[in-house]
């Protein structure tokens, strides 16, 4: 069984559980390659590099060429490298470098092609579907940014938004004739958007885009796979399926509308959205934990109070509870152990649906 340790970029390309993990998103090698990245962590930007270059070679206009044909084609270049690498001294019409240098060449050749032309022609492909599109993008407006590294990256765009990539993830940026920020996703990115309602910031990626105006948020995705993750920290976005889109079905109140603390899957097999609470609840206001030590505080203040710090949704009988009080200390609690918390307190049960949670209670007597 191979072990891929001392693959180059160029041969990871190459090799056809590799290419199938990247492109197709195959159950079988992506376990496989996701344990070995855990395994190998010094090789993620080895794997980052060949991953470009597969998905560059698979982009309009190479993606009608098969994967047999796009393999030949590089061996042919590395062989030709070699082969110049190796010709006799005498022969003075060959420069010499070290074979790896030449295949790094090859490598950045194929993708600058690629990446030329998805610059000039890619996003009018993606944003074909928009209805009020006239996009006047060149290679010269577009800007990309990848993290070939191992660790992630924080990049500035140029409207003054941040970005921050995982490892192996890219992102192409541009503005469009109508004032729009127009970002293309393939990884795992944090946004922190510049504010600005005249220039909404669209993020698309897989059967998702995003729109938002200023906020900050996560999106995960990766090119072979349909599975789309969207959580929010902080403001408000909206989120749409490929096909609402497509359909000019872009107003506020077609799209899923995402907050603070609440985050999104795309189910690829009905072209849904599942709505919830992040794991993980950060506050959204500045409340002192000292305001989390209670002493005989009615529930329903209680319940306002998280409210409040975590803009989160609590759904419950006010009037039911009107009677119910608590005294304990949550200062030290994440969001949802204070949940579980209060309601052991007055014998409540809780769940959570469409990023809201759910109290039930008989109410204290």
């Amino acid at each position: 069984m191979k072990t891929y340790q001392h693959y180059s970029p160029e041969e990871l390309a190459l090799d056809g559980s590799f290419r199938r993990w990247i492109l197709h998103g195959n159950e079988t090698d992506s376990a496989f390659w996701q344990d070995w990245l855990l395994k190998n962590p010094d090789k993620q930007g080895e794997v980052a590099t060949a991953r470009q270059l597969v998905i560059a070679m698979r982009q309009t206009p190479f993606r009608d060429i098969s994967d047999a044909q796009v393999s030949r084609d590089i061996t042919r270049v590395l062989e030709t490298v070699v082969t110049r690498v190796e010709a006799p001294p005498g022969n003075r019409r060959h420069f010499i470098f070290p074979v790896s240098t030449w295949k790094v060449a090859a490598i950045l050749v194929l993708i600058s092609s690629a990446g030329w032309w998805i610059g000039r022609h890619g996003f009018k492909e993606i944003l074909s579907g928009h209805p009020q599109e006239t996009l006047s993008a060149t290679d010269e407006t577009r800007k990309d940014f990848i993290n070939s590294t191992s660790i992630t990256q924080k990049f500035a765009l140029p409207d003054h938004s941040t970005v921050t990539l995982a490892p192996g993830t890219t992102l192409g940026y541009l503005e469009n004739a109508a004032g729009e920020r127009i970002t293309e996703l393939d990884g795992d990115a944090f946004f922190e958007v510049r504010p600005d309602p005249r220039r909404p910031f669209l993020v698309f990626n897989n059967n998702v885009i995003t729109k938002v105006l200023g906020t900050s948020f996560r999106i995960r995705s990766w090119a072979g796979s349909n599975a789309v993750q969207v959580t929010v920290h902080t403001g408000k976005v909206s989120v749409f399926s490929r096909k609402e889109w497509d359909a000019g079905k872009t107003t506020p109140s077609s799209g899923l509308i995402l907050t603070a603390n609440q985050g999104a899957d795309f189910v690829a097999a009905n072209g849904t959205f599942h709505k919830y609470v992040v794991r993980n609840p950060l506050k959204v206001q500045p409340v002192p934990e000292q305001q989390f030590e209670f002493s005989s505080t009615p529930v329903v203040e209680i319940f306002d109070l998280i409210e409040k710090t975590y803009g989160i949704e609590l759904v419950y009988d006010r009037q039911l509870l009107q009677d119910c009080a608590l005294t304990a200390s949550l200062s030290d609690e994440p969001l949802l152990e204070k949940i579980q918390l209060i309601c052991q307190g007055i014998n409540a049960t809780y769940q959570e649906t469409d990023a809201r949670i759910v109290i039930h209670s008989k109410g204290c007597h």
